[in-house]
């Protein structure tokens, strides 16, 4: 009989009596047709409170230049499927986003750029550090 160390648990042992059995249970498993059930909330919220503010293991550190470099040597030049590139298309496709009306230059613009380039920011704003008296409104 011959022992061979399980991936990722170094120091058990299975025997090839017991590689068959979990084989065997697995393709029970399986076959009887089940699927991981997802998380309840509860389950979900106590996950989410083990990652807050000081628990989470990269709470107060930064990733190193060389690992910078490294993340953004190995994602350069990664280019999606065109499945993936069809599938987000499809998702985004006849949706549009919220807008707000900016009272110094008349427009309705996306939320998202409401913030930096508008309201208090806006290039029509005389106190806005981007106020250009040259600019025409829309």
């Amino acid at each position: 009989m011959t022992t061979k160390k399980v991936h990722g648990n170094t120091g058990r042992v299975a025997t090839e009596e017991a590689k068959l059995a979990m084989s065997a249970g697995w393709k029970k498993w399986k076959e009887e047709g089940n699927i991981k059930k997802p998380f309840t909330e509860t389950h979900r919220s106590k996950l989410s409170e083990t990652q807050i503010g000081d628990k989470n293991s990269m709470s107060g550190k930064t990733h190193s230049d060389d690992s910078k470099e490294k993340m953004r040597d190995k994602a350069t030049g990664r280019k999606q499927s065109e499945e993936t590139v069809l599938k987000k298309a499809e998702a985004s496709r006849g949706s549009k986003r919220e807008k707000v009306h900016c009272d110094w230059c008349n427009e309705d613009v996306a939320v998202n750029g409401y913030a930096r380039f508008h309201g208090p920011n806006c290039h029509m704003n005389p106190d806005s550090p981007r106020y250009d008296p040259n600019k025409k409104p829309r």
